[in-house]
This record gives C-alpha cells, structure tokens and sequence, in this order.
C-alpha cells in the first residue's frame, strides 16, 4: 500500500520531468488540493485548487522565470501510508549561468490521489533570488 503512494508521487514528478503538466496536475484530487510555496518569489504562496498550481508549474516549466531541472535523491513514505517526502535538487539556469538549492516537498495523499504539497527549501534567499523575473 505505500509503494501506491511513493509511486502515485514519483508518477507527478515523472509527468513534470517529460513536460506533461497537465498530467502531473491530474493526479490532484479535485476540489480541495493545495500546494504551499514560502519565500517572496513569484511562486511563493498558496496556490489552492487544480488550476491555479497548473498556471504555477506552467509558468515554471515555460521558462517564465529561469528554467528548472530536478534531480530526486529520495523518496519515502511514512508509516501512516498518508505522507510522503521527496527530496531533490533543483538545478536553475538563467543567463548561461546555473546555481543549485536543495528542495524537500512533503505531500499529503488522500484516498489515492495528490492532496496537499509543502515545499521547504534549503536556502529559500537563493530560491527567491534565482525564482524572480528579471
């Protein structure tokens, strides 16, 4: 039963990685979903809802800001087949120039599907200052 949920998430960071947004935001329930974004970037925020994290991760995965590649380093799920974390590293590039923070998103899953996501970051100035329009 947990290998569902570690699966269910590697599956959303699969779909972001081969550019298929639409699919990785599929796998949000419908209806009460939230992904929690802190810092005072662009992404920063509560992006509630199916559509608004899809115009978040199109923004991201368009290039809108700098371009974003991950690199996953572990997945585990916790004994209560609910929780989920994953850890990996960003890798952003802008200006021929690239800089690296280290990311741990903790997911909620519910009944089988995506239902809440919270995002912590190794050094959120880095992230902040990386995430911005220039």
């Amino acid at each position: 039963m947990t290998l569902d949920n570690e699966s269910l998430v590697r599956a959303f960071y699969d779909h972001l990685a081969g550019g298929d947004i639409d699919q990785a935001v599929s796998l949000f329930r419908d209806g009460q979903t939230l992904w929690s974004v802190p810092g005072r970037g662009p992404l920063a925020g509560e992006h509630e809802g199916r559509e608004s994290i899809r115009t978040a991760l199109g923004q991201w995965e368009k290039g809108g800001y700098c371009r974003f590649e991950r690199s996953m380093h572990a997945l585990c799920a916790a004994g209560d087949n609910d929780h989920v974390y994953a850890q990996y590293v960003l890798r952003m590039g802008r200006d021929g120039v690239t800089g690296k923070v280290g990311v741990i998103d903790a997911w909620h899953v519910r009944d089988g599907e995506l239902a809440h996501v919270w995002t912590f970051f190794e050094d959120q100035y880095l992230f902040d200052e990386w995430s911005g329009p220039r």
